[in-house]
């Protein structure tokens, strides 16, 4: 009996280790299918994020590219995609912290290094890069694209023209199906009012890339500002079919609808819009311009002094305000917006006259300092503390721009900033001190005329 007794437990013993075991495989089996299986979502996700990042729909590429990461963090070519497409959404921060990840995964540091020198470039500081240019375009790698890209667009910014239309030019040349280097022609165009260039570049655009909505609405913008609001509205309502709860969309179609004379519909989409973005400043603008349009001032005001709020800057902000006010009134207050916005027009007039001069002469500092005042005083400050940035590219201790940014970065609680600029400022002046003649200079005779 004993002995069987020992067999039974021996028996016993042996299928409980048996299923010990069988219960230990289907576990490893279970881990490994879980580990394909994120690892197979996860590349499908990066793929499809690559995609919709090479078509330029940022937003959609970011959604991919951030659930691909959730599955699968401790992938590097996720990591690198995701600080492309946040130094392509202009979020510098975020692109360095991916570069990051992406250098501890194993990722090239030639390409990691070539991401950083594509972002200095976009973001307009080319004589900071100039030396790497070359080599940036004779060893493109797979990256052709994006250093056409980065560079012409930074070229746009800084304002050399030239050489930003001649690789402009290449890019189309190198990449024929490519819509982007109409898309970024296009929004210079845009950006400086030549409305029916606009137009040609983002049809182009458009032909070769039918299913970008961002560009259509680049299109339908421009259209609208040249009056053609039939052609408009219907770019605009295809839009609508692809991204109903898109604010600028809708903003865009009210915009439409209003200059067509249609306020009722006007507001519905305004009013769509802002229950979506309610912060929208176009949107909140043009509402208040239907109100007073409506003969309802007194309506309009609150919505004119929250879009004040949100764009000081804005002509057409401060012009509906100084209606709104006006016609609630308050004819003093109303007075100091209608002197502004006819102060910012002959500005407007001026800074016009000096961009066809910088664009002879784009090396001229005196130039650049002239834009980024009249913009801090007349304009968007952001863009005018810009060209002082510019300025500081060619004489990095401009001791005017050095204030003025400081002046600029101390207003937005920036402190750190303003010292820096300031610091940089005072070297200038005591090197400037120490080595000025002690005795005034002689005045030099004057050269005889017609010299």
């Amino acid at each position: 009996m004993a002995r069987i007794s020992s067999v039974l437990g021996f028996a016993g013993r042996f299928a409980n280790g048996r299923k010990r075991y069988y219960l230990m495989f289907v576990a490893i089996c279970l881990l490994v299918a879980a580990t394909f299986w994120r690892g197979t979502c996860s590349a499908y996700m990066r793929q499809r994020g690559n995609s919709e990042l090479y078509s330029r729909r940022i937003p959609e590429a970011l959604e991919w590219l951030t659930d691909a990461e959730k599955l699968l963090p401790t992938d590097r070519l996720t990591q690198f995609s995701l600080a492309r497409a946040y130094r392509l959404s202009g979020r510098f921060a975020e692109m360095r912290t991916h570069l990051q990840k992406a250098r501890d995964l194993g990722f090239p540091i030639d390409r990691l290094k070539r991401e950083q020198l594509l972002a200095i470039a976009q973001s307009g500081k080319i004589r900071e890069i100039e030396p790497q240019l070359a080599d940036l375009f004779s060893s493109p790698g797979e990256d052709g694209r994006e250093i056409c890209e980065a560079v012409v667009s930074g070229m746009l910014v800084c304002y050399r023209l030239q050489e930003a239309f001649t690789i402009l030019e290449a890019w189309r040349r190198d990449f024929p199906t490519d819509a982007q280097p109409d898309v970024v022609e296009g929004l210079y165009y845009f950006q400086k009012g030549g409305w029916l260039k606009a137009v040609e570049s983002f049809e182009k655009a458009i032909q070769m890339a039918p299913d970008r909505v961002e560009v259509r609405l680049h299109l339908a913008n421009a259209l609208l500002q040249l009056q053609r609001l039939d052609d408009a509205r219907r770019h605009y309502l295809a839009c609508l079919k692809t991204t109903p709860r898109d604010p600028n969309v809708l903003v865009g179609l009210g915009r439409c609808l209003f200059e067509q004379g249609d306020l009722a519909q006007a507001q519905n989409k305004l009013t769509q819009a802002l229950a979506l973005d309610p912060m929208h400043p176009s949107g909140t603008i043009l509402l208040a311009k239907l109100k007073v349009a409506d003969g309802e001032a007194a309506a309009a005001l609150p919505f004119a002094e929250k879009a004040f709020s949100l764009r000081p800057f804005d002509p057409e902000v401060r012009y509906v305000l100084a209606q709104a006010l006006q016609g609630s009134g308050q004819e003093e207050r109303a007075r100091e917006h209608f002197d502004f916005v006819a102060a910012q027009q002959l500005a407007q007039s001026k800074l016009r006259n000096i961009l066809e001069e910088l664009e002879r002469n784009p090396a001229q500092v005196g130039l650049r300092y002239d834009i980024g005042e009249i913009l801090l005083q007349y304009g968007n400050p952001e863009e005018g503390a810009a060209w002082l940035q510019s300025v500081l590219e060619y004489a990095p201790n401009h001791s005017k721009a050095c204030h003025a940014l400081a002046q600029y970065f101390r207003r937005l609680g920036r402190e750190t900033e303003a010292a820096a600029i300031e610091r940089r400022a005072q070297d200038r002046d005591t090197f400037a001190s120490r080595t000025s003649p002690q005795q005034p200079a002689k005045p030099q005779p004057m050269p005889p005329q017609g010299e």
